[in-house]
């Protein structure tokens, strides 16, 4: 065999190589573009809710007030949802009742937000609020969203789900850390409003590491076709 040969040969193993590397990558990785859906599927019951809970690869808990939010297993898209709880109205400036934080459950796991459910319940039926929506990327803010309630449906308190979807700064905007805003307001006797969400979007990025090592076999695998061209 010629040297021209050989090389040849070792060209086509180190590509062979780093093609099996990318589908293996692709295949066995969990943040590799495999989409997540947030619908608290693991709560059994309905209260106040703190968490942490961990579902799908990422884990929600509330940060704030620690009566701002209430996990609610009978009025999701389908059940259950969480919701603002507005407990007492003194506890809320600007009535933003409870903050639902999102992060992935491994350390650094970046992703983007690509929709998520919204409802709400309304004393007024021809009333809505805004639900706001922070994405964070290591500390940093990125940007923020808006997003009104559907008002209610002939009459009744209870407004039906929508689906909204960020279309300004979060637009396929890569973060690590997401915080929902539920706004709400309580007179302790009777529930004036509050905001309802499920079903929250998710879309993992793959992670530094992963993007590391696939570029570094590729621009090996440049360097060796120039070297021996």
């Amino acid at each position: 065999m010629d040297i021209k040969s050989h090389f040849e040969e070792r060209r086509i193993a180190m590509k062979r190589m780093v093609f099996l590397l990318v589908v293996a990558i692709m295949l066995g990785s969990p943040t590799w573009g495999n989409a997540a859906t947030i619908g608290f599927d693991g709560l059994s019951s309905s209260g106040v809710f703190v968490g942490p809970v961990t579902e799908m690869g990422f884990e929600y808990s509330s940060v704030g007030d620690p009566l701002g939010l209430f996990s609610d297993i009978s009025y999701g898209n389908p059940k259950p949802e969480m919701e603002a709880a507005a407990l007492f109205t003194s506890y809320y400036p600007g009535y933003d009742a409870g903050i639902l934080q999102i992060i992935g459950s491994t350390l650094g796991q970046s992703f983007i937000f690509s929709g998520m459910d919204i409802a709400q319940t309304e004393a007024d039926p021809t009333t809505s609020h805004t639900i706001t929506v922070d994405g964070y990327l290591e500390g940093s803010l990125v940007g923020a969203e808006y997003f009104d309630t559907p008002k209610s449906d002939k009459g009744s308190i209870h407004s039906p789900y929508i689906t909204v979807a960020p279309d300004d700064v979060l637009s396929n905007a890569v973060i690590d850390k997401l915080l929902i805003h539920l706004p709400g307001r309580n007179d302790q006797s009777t529930v004036w409003f509050f905001a309802r969400v499920d079903n929250i979007q998710l879309n993992p990025t793959p992670e530094p590491a992963t993007i590391l090592l696939l570029a570094t076999g590729l621009i090996g695998l440049g360097m060796f076709r120039k070297k021996f061209r």
